[in-house]
């Protein structure tokens, strides 16, 4: 019996042995890399245009979630950053009135919805972050009504 349990033991042992070994074999050979392409002129023309500060001092930073779900680190963590920083005004927005469910865990209370914000700002953000949500088909967070005036400069 106990020969029988080596046996099996150590077959089971070679054929593992003999899968890692295979798949290791079977892994592409790494290549060797070369400079990176230089990136266009025009393109980096444009990217540099589009981060340039604009007149509004300090610029305006709205921070768009939905109340379903949206993720807490990708809300919160630049909000509190920027705040903090003191670097630009921040301000939380949510699609309608009430507090944003954080995923996983949490809620928070923005400063105004996106329709407060339009009657507030009706120029619009110098910069938008939109985090990740649990739904990417909210029309508000699509079309963003105020944010529209701002996407045209690009």
């Amino acid at each position: 019996m106990r020969r029988h349990f080596v046996l099996c033991s150590s077959g089971l042992l070679v054929l593992a042995f003999g899968g890692f070994a295979t798949w290791i074999l079977l892994l592409p050979r790494a290549t060797a890399a070369g400079p990176p392409e230089p990136v266009p002129e025009g393109e980096t023309r444009a990217v540099l245009s589009s981060l340039k500060p604009t007149k509004r001092e300090p610029p305006l930073i709205a921070i768009v979630g939905i109340n379903d779900a949206t993720e807490t680190t990708d809300y919160i963590i630049p909000y509190g950053i920027l705040r903090r920083a003191n670097v630009a005004d921040v301000i939380a927005l949510a699609t309608e009135a009430g507090p944003v469910k954080l995923f996983p865990a949490l809620r928070v209370d923005p400063d105004a919805t996106i329709d407060e914000f339009d009657r507030m700002h009706p120029d619009g953000a110098d910069y938008v972050i939109v985090p990740a949500m649990s739904r990417d088909d909210d029309p508000k967070v699509i079309v963003g009504s105020g944010f529209r005036r701002r996407e045209e400069r690009w």
